[in-house]
């Protein structure tokens, strides 16, 4: 009840426990498949989207230079907030419940507010429609406008904050903490260059930082054709965007599995198509339901969660839903 509500259980889960009517794994998966149907599980749903997408509430995204952003307002940002939410909704709830069409959507949820900021047409008021995508510019979850807005900087894009956000939320990769103790800074800014060209030139200033970089660094630049505020843009600073890079250890985590990427769209549609990406997702959901990190004590009960939904066809109420039926949600080590 707690996962699906974030509240206590109903009268009818009470009394399911009370006749002993959660003893097996069908009863489970009949009682959680009643919380998730409810209304209210959608908020819940969104809670753990927000801690797996911007590791933080949904609702908290960063302010911006309004000298640089004028157009990230904060309407702007309460919008993309909540459209981080509805988007993974409708994909499990109201369509194909698969993986694959959260990087492989060619629409958005938005309402006017949003799709303005978008330069997409057609959504009349502030209710969040379904708004198709014609020219590219938006692809599913890499090009939420709340995770593009929550790794960047307030005044410019960052592509070691993207690069390492693909890493670690994407694919599950974990990088080692930086020498600097987890800060990167950012190249000081130059009128005369693109943010590609400056984080480039910073990247290869060190070569003690290649083991780090050659996985992120890739994946980082594919975000570059949208700015600091998440909006799309073809050009910076008078010179064409160079989205381009190579896409290091997508399946095995090793730089000799490598591809060469163009864009975004592209990379989205490599990750749709990732068991990687997919069984990731599975983690981080097995993560937030526990409230920790995995160790080797969870890797029977976690690889046979990531089996069920892996048999499914990595469908998304099956990932929510099968999590009732591991061993370590039901069971409790004595003390």
């Amino acid at each position: 009840s707690y996962l699906f509500w974030g509240s206590m259980p109903d009268d009818a889960l009470f009394q399911a426990a009370a006749q002993n009517a959660l003893d097996t794994p069908q009863q489970r998966i009949t009682q959680a498949s009643r919380l998730l149907a409810a209304a209210r599980s959608r908020q819940q749903v969104g809670n753990f989207v927000g801690q797996w997408l911007l590791k933080t509430n949904p609702y908290f995204l960063p302010a911006k230079d309004s000298s640089v952003y004028p157009a990230y307002t904060d309407a702007v940002r309460m919008a993309m907030s909540q459209e981080l939410i509805n988007f993974f909704n409708f994909v499990a709830f109201d369509s194909t419940q698969g993986f694959r069409e959260l990087y492989a959507a060619d629409y958005v949820l938005a309402n006017k507010t949003l799709a303005d900021f978008y330069n997409i047409s057609g959504v009349m008021d502030n209710n969040f429609v379904k708004a198709p995508v014609t020219d590219g510019s938006r692809h599913g979850v890499l090009t939420l406008g709340a995770v593009l807005a929550r790794y960047a900087n307030s005044n410019e894009s960052h592509p070691f904050k993207r690069g390492r956000f693909f890493c670690e939320r994407v694919l599950c990769h974990d990088l080692p903490e930086p020498a600097n103790m987890g800060v990167v800074q950012a190249p000081d800014p130059d009128p005369n260059m693109t943010t590609r060209e400056r984080f480039v030139f910073h990247s290869n200033s060190g070569t003690s930082c290649f083991s780090c970089h050659q996985y992120l660094d890739g994946p980082g630049f594919n975000f570059e054709n949208y700015d600091g505020s998440g909006q799309f843009r073809l050009t910076e600073n008078g010179s064409l965007i160079d989205a381009a890079g190579i896409l290091r250890g997508l399946e095995t985590y090793t730089p000799s599995e490598q591809q060469p990427v163009s864009n975004l769209s592209q990379l989205s549609n490599i990750v749709a198509d990732s068991p990687t990406a997919a069984r990731c997702l599975g983690k981080q959901y097995y993560r937030y339901a526990t409230g920790r990190r995995e160790t080797t004590a969870d890797s029977c009960a976690l690889n046979s969660y990531l089996d069920t939904y892996e048999a499914s066809g990595y469908n998304l109420q099956t990932l929510l839903l099968s999590i009732v039926n591991t061993p370590n949600f039901t069971l409790r080590r004595a003390q």
